[in-house]
């Protein structure tokens, strides 16, 4: 059937040409563009998925940024804690200098003297160290967030603490009012932070009662201080006489003079031991007992075990009065105890419901105390270094602390930032696959959309040449 008003075959081919022109356009699109999904009636699911990676990848890449600056604030703080630290290790070599009883007052002056220059730059560095007008090292910086993920809970908490001098060595501190009871630690009797001290052994220099001297129970304590944070010191144990030498023959039968077992005798002592015959012969047998004598201005005796040991005193015929250490008359026998010294960087909780560690009963929280911090060092004399020396290794101890602990969270950022530019890599990857143009696929669309449109023009000729038939019809 031919027909002139109607041109089907012209209109069958327009529609497919209109379909080839549009692939057509669509392959130019992608190929120019490198882009699968230009629009959203391209592939509304795949743009939408595409959409939300990228708001994740923006946001990773985002948190790089934050780890990158969180590792130079890290690494701007352990350079001024490295130089802190430098400068404690002088400070402790002029704590040792000054433990030195041959140096004269001028030289402690000249010691104290760089010492103090050393602290006003510590407390200097501390007080001005700054990353992006932000301070460091002043206490400031408490729990400061990090972004490191996408979440707003996504966050790594970082502390520095606080490295000026008035808190720098500052340590929490219990020190016992009275000597410890004699008898040994029972297991679990004592807590230090909610940790169970061990039972006491025998601290193997004591005559009498080791298990329950001091030394012996600041060895319990220290067996778990990598647990509590907290050390034990047994202060010199000290017994000390309430009357005045009297003149007095010491031998070993009838007027005995024994400390820690250690006999005492052949001299004969005289009132306020005037001819200190007395303290040179304790001083004498010091090896022996582990213990030392003096005598004051008012003739009273004292003896000092300086390692926290038992002293153990045994005297017949009465010499226990004439030294001072007893009531008059009567033989005696008696062991003193030490005191003990707890420490530690931060506040620690100690309980003792008996009150037998001489450091007092119940629970009992002991806080950083500013008292023993590097802003009162003082090593004017000799026996201000061990003082000074303790002082200054806490202070080490805080920075090495620190410098520890920025340590580890700097490799966790490091593990962080690895693991960001690995999601980075596999969702870009994922988002190429939805969005991005596979060139090789598209050319041969390309190619095909192009044979297409040529054959469609090619039709559309033919097709506008069938109605000229009609007029074959007429002609005839």
């Amino acid at each position: 059937m031919v027909k002139i008003n109607t041109n089907i075959f012209s209109l069958l081919v327009q529609r497919n040409m209109a379909q080839s022109s549009k692939q057509l356009q669509q392959s130019y699109d992608r190929l120019s563009s490198g882009q699968r999904i230009s629009r959203a009636a391209d592939d509304p699911a795949g743009l939408a998925t595409s959409e939300r990676l990228r708001y994740e990848i923006g946001g990773l890449r985002q948190n790089q940024q934050n780890v990158s600056g969180a590792v130079s604030l890290i690494g701007t703080a352990e350079s001024y804690l490295n130089s802190i630290a430098d400068l404690l290790q002088r400070a402790r070599e002029l704590a040792v200098q000054a433990g030195n009883d041959t140096l004269q007052p001028t030289d402690r002056q000249a010691i104290q003297n760089e010492l103090n220059q050393i602290l006003s730059e510590i407390d200097r560095t501390g007080a001005t160290a700054k990353f992006n007008d932000q301070y460091l090292l002043n206490g400031a910086m408490q729990n400061v967030a990090i972004q490191v993920g996408t979440a707003a809970t996504d966050t790594l908490p970082l502390t520095l603490g606080d490295c000026r001098i008035a808190a720098l060595g500052a340590r929490a501190l219990l020190q016992g009012a009275t000597p410890v009871a004699a008898g040994a630690l029972s297991a679990g009797a004592v807590s230090i932070n909610g940790v169970a001290v061990p039972a006491s052994a025998g601290d193997g220099v004591s005559t009498s009662g080791g298990a329950g001297s001091a030394l012996a129970k600041a060895t319990a304590i220290n067996q778990i201080e990598a647990q509590t944070g907290v050390r034990a010191r047994a202060l010199p144990t000290t017994l000390a006489g309430t009357a005045a030498i009297q003149p007095v023959a010491l031998n070993t039968t009838t007027q005995r003079f024994e400390i820690n077992g250690v006999p005492i005798s052949g001299i004969t002592v005289a009132a306020g031991d005037d001819n200190q015959a007395l303290v040179s012969a304790i001083n004498a047998k010091a090896l022996e007992t582990g213990v030392t004598a003096a005598v004051d201005g008012a003739g009273l005796l004292t003896l000092s075990a300086a390692d926290g040991r038992n002293i153990q005193v045994l005297t017949t015929g009465g010499v226990g009065g004439s030294l001072g250490l007893a009531a008059p008359g009567g033989d005696v026998a008696m062991t003193q105890t030490g005191r003990l010294e707890l420490s530690a960087t931060r506040t620690f909780s100690f309980v003792d419901a008996t009150g037998q560690l001489g450091l007092g009963s119940g629970t009992i929280q002991v806080a950083p105390n500013a008292a023993t911090a590097l802003q009162n060092l003082k090593i004017n004399r000799a026996a201000d270094a061990a003082d000074a020396l303790a002082t200054i290794d806490t202070a080490l101890g805080q920075l090495s602390d620190n410098r520890a602990g920025i340590g580890a969270i700097s490799n966790r950022l490091s593990a962080i930032g690895d693991t960001l530019a690995r999601r980075i890599e596999d969702l870009t990857s994922s988002d190429s696959a939805i969005r991005d143009t596979d060139f090789a696929y598209e050319s041969a669309r390309l190619t095909q959309a192009q044979i297409l449109q040529d054959a469609a023009v090619a039709m559309l000729t033919q097709a506008n040449v069938t109605p000229r038939r009609a007029l074959d019809l007429l002609q005839s």
